[in-house]
């Protein structure tokens, strides 16, 4: 349950620095202060469910090493892809190359810890 709720604060965290850089970012900001509000709406409510997610899998997690790490991995996927669509990003093959290592590493540490709570 953890795992869940770790993927839901990186999603969530993302989520607030997108709607984020609509709200306060002049390059990207909506004519109509309706949607202006409506993203500073979405960048608290966000900011807030990341925080309760965090807390949340941080208490459930037999090793906070493992929320951290499946949080920021979340993150980092989600805002690099959504900076390459929503924004016209340009992200390097290095960075693009490094995602998969990130969900290899994470998959490592996790069945690492698994392996250690079953012994």
């Amino acid at each position: 349950m953890s795992f869940i709720y770790a993927s839901i604060a990186g999603i969530s965290a993302s989520l607030s620095s997108i709607s984020g850089k609509f709200v306060f970012s002049d390059e990207f900001r909506p004519e109509n202060q309706f949607a202006v509000a409506g993203c500073l709406i979405m960048f608290v409510l966000a900011y807030i469910s990341m925080w309760y997610c965090h807390t949340k899998a941080l208490s459930l997690s037999s090793s906070t090493v493992t929320a951290l790490l499946i949080n920021t991995s979340c993150n980092f996927i989600v805002t690099g892809l959504a900076g390459t669509l929503l924004f016209n990003e340009f992200h390097s093959l290095l960075w693009w190359s490094g995602l998969p290592l990130i969900l290899i590493g994470c998959a490592l540490i996790m069945s690492d810890e698994e392996k250690n709570k079953s012994e």
